[in-house]
């Protein structure tokens, strides 16, 4: 099965390709991001990952659950819905 996702890795953040797990088929569908954005995004990046691990605790703690994180998104498990 083939489908389109976005690479996380320092040197190819944000950069989208296909790939197919069972074939082992992979081909990127951006073109190489410049050296710049290299360096750039994946420090915006941990930046921003690190404020959001500073403020789900405290998000969780004022409803009275416990924070759960799916995809990228806080969830508190026993709410059931994500918090913004």
């Amino acid at each position: 099965m083939v489908g389109s996702k976005d690479a996380w890795t320092d040197a190819n953040a944000g950069r989208r390709f296909i790939s197919c797990e069972r074939c082992r088929f992979f081909r990127w569908l951006d073109e190489p991001l410049c050296e710049r954005l290299r360096v750039i995004i994946p420090g915006l990046l941990r930046r921003i990952n690190k404020l959001e691990a500073q403020q789900r605790p405290e998000a969780c703690k004022s409803v009275g659950f416990v924070d759960d994180t799916i995809g990228g998104h806080m969830v508190c498990s026993e709410a059931g819905g994500r918090l913004e």
